[in-house]
């Protein structure tokens, strides 16, 4: 999958200029969305985002056209703008999570928050493809779907992980793990620290803890055999 192809449904959920709410009476919604709809046009020329009508209630049809658009795109963005009594919105943001694409729920601090978290915290437990982000900035939303589009980009492809056979153990880095808790450890738990200055200088030391994020890359020194037929499948 090409960047040209690549199908981004953007929905845009909140309160209706003219109710009270969030963040307040008359608050203009069409110059934030522009503002985003500039970004993502700026910085992301190869993708095709479909823009489509804000929700401001639990319009049936809308809904239903919203839900048809997401379902022939590869993702899709729900951006929260703001919040008021209504809670259809919260439901009409749930359900277009429910179709399982893959989806950014985004929400700029101090905007939709409300709705943000709600929505958020009714499907957080379930298995959806669902990445919520808060974030002061549009320049830090675009960090994220940066990896979303890069995600997109492999889809459909095969993929090898691969580590070097030597591994060295960053006690460090270990030790940097447990920073935030180190005076405490230190006061209640003086042991685990000898410990693991005793098993720093061990020169035979078996046990490997991944600090890099390459460790399913290691299993085939559980099942080489597994890792032989992984790569006959994959290459031939």
């Amino acid at each position: 999958m090409t960047e040209k192809q690549i199908k981004i449904a953007v929905v845009f959920i909140g309160k209706p200029q003219w109710e009270a709410g969030w963040p307040y009476l008359g608050y203009n919604n069409e110059s934030l969305i522009t503002s985003i709809k500039e970004n993502l046009q700026n910085n992301f020329p190869e993708i095709h985002f479909s823009n489509l009508q804000m929700i401001t209630t639990y319009d049936v049809n809308l809904v239903n056209e919203i839900k048809e658009n997401i379902k022939s795109s590869d993702a899709a963005i729900l951006f929260t703008i703001g919040h008021y009594g209504d809670p259809g919105i919260v439901q009409a943001g749930i359900e277009f999570v429910e179709i399982n694409k893959p989806v950014i729920l985004a929400n700029i601090i101090y905007q939709g928050d409300h709705t943000f978290t709600k929505v958020y915290s009714t499907i957080k437990n379930r298995d959806l493809k669902v990445f919520p982000l808060s974030f002061p900035n549009l320049e830090d939303f675009n960090t994220s779907l940066e990896i979303l589009i890069k995600i997109l980009k492999i889809q459909g492809k095969r993929v090898l992980v691969y580590a070097l056979d030597k591994i060295k153990m960053d006690w460090n880095r270990i030790l940097e793990l447990f920073n935030p808790e180190r005076k405490r450890i230190r006061k209640e738990y003086p042991e685990f620290l000898n410990q693991v200055t005793n098993l720093s200088s061990e020169q035979e030391f078996e046990f490997y803890t991944d600090v890099v994020g390459k460790d399913q890359a290691h299993q085939w020194r559980r099942d080489e055999e597994k890792y032989k037929k992984n790569l006959k499948e994959l290459f031939d």
